[in-house]
C-alpha cells in the first residue's frame, strides 16, 4: 500500500463498494490514511470489518455496512445509515472489477455468462450513484474503478454520468487496469505451481510492462480523482493503468 501521497482528504467521507475484497479493501485502508472517513460496503459484512479492524488499529475512522452493490434497495439503505453516522458523503469510490467475481468464485466455471456479468457491472456502478448522489454536494467526486475486458461498455457510462451530475458539480471519473493479481484470486490466475492462467498469461504478453496490475497500482490515481485540489477541472475521463496494454496492443 502506498501512503497518502501528501493529499488530504481530513473532513472528508469516502464510500467503497466491494469493501471485503483486496481491491476495495486496499482503496478504503489509503482513503483513511490520508484523512477521509470510510464507508465500507459489501455484500458480505464480515469481509470488510477485517480492513475496517485494520483502519481503526491505525488511527482512522471506518464502519462496515452490509450492502450489496447490485441491490437498490440495500444501496439505499446503506446511504441513509451511513449519512446518519458520518454525514453527507463527499466520495464515491465504485469497484465495480471483474477481479472482485474471481474472488468470489470457488472455481472458473462458477463464472456467470457475459451478458449477465455486463448487467451486474452496470447495476454496480448505476445503484450506488442512484442511492447517494443526492447526498453529494459541489466538488464531489465518484470514482468508477472498471472491469477489466468489458471497460469500454463503462467508460462511455462514465462521461453520460458526468455530464449529467455536472449540474450539481459532481465529478465521475474512471480508472481501469489490466487484470489485477491479489493473494484473493492467486489460485484461480496461477492454479499450479508455475502455471499461468490463460488469460492471465495473454494479458502479461500484451502488456510491456510485463506483469498483472496489483491493488497498490491504482491507489495514487483514486487519491488524486478524490480530492478537489488536484482534478477539480476533470471529469467525464478514464485513467488507464494498465502497464501500457491498450499501447502494446495498438502495435
Amino acid at each position: 500500500m502506498i501512503d497518502h501521497i501528501g493529499i488530504d482528504l481530513r473532513g472528508k467521507v469516502a464510500a467503497v463498494t466491494n469493501a471485503g475484497g483486496a481491491v476495495g479493501g486496499s482503496l478504503s485502508v489509503v482513503l483513511a490514511a490520508a484523512g477521509a472517513r470510510v464507508v465500507m460496503l459489501d455484500g458480505n459484512k464480515d469481509a470488510a470489518l477485517g480492513y475496517t479492524t485494520h483502519i481503526l488499529d491505525t488511527g482512522g475512522v471506518a464502519k462496515a455496512y452490509c450492502c450489496s452493490e447490485t441491490r437498490c434497495e440495500d444501496c439505499i439503505a446503506a446511504a441513509k445509515f451511513s449519512r446518519a453516522d458520518f454525514g453527507a458523503l463527499n466520495i464515491l469510490v465504485n469497484v465495480m472489477t471483474k477481479n472482485e467475481q474471481y474472488q468470489k468464485a470457488k472455481d472458473m466455471e462458477e463464472m456467470l455468462p457475459l451478458p449477465e456479468l455486463i448487467r451486474q457491472q452496470y447495476l454496480s456502478m448505476l445503484y450506488p450513484i442512484y442511492a447517494y448522489s443526492p447526498q453529494m454536494d459541489s466538488g464531489a467526486s465518484i470514482i468508477n474503478v472498471l472491469p477489466y475486458g468489458n471497460d469500454v461498455i463503462f467508460e462511455r457510462a462514465t462521461a453520460e454520468l458526468a455530464v449529467l451530475l455536472s449540474e450539481k458539480g459532481i465529478r465521475v471519473n474512471s480508472i481501469v487496469s489490466n487484470l489485477i493479481s491479489t493473494y484473493e484470486n492467486r489460485h484461480l490466475l496461477y492454479p499450479d505451481e508455475g502455471g499461468v492462467l490463460l488469460e492471465a498469461q495473454r494479458v502479461i504478453q500484451k502488456t510491456p510492462m510485463g506483469r498483472l496490475s496489483q491493488p497498490e497500482d491504482i491507489e495514487g490515481a483514486v487519491l488524486f480523482l478524490a480530492s478537489a485540489k488536484t482534478s477539480a477541472f476533470m471529469t467525464g475521463e478514464t485513467l488507464r493503468i494498465d502497464g501500457g496494454m491498450r499501447a502494446g496492443c495498438a502495435l
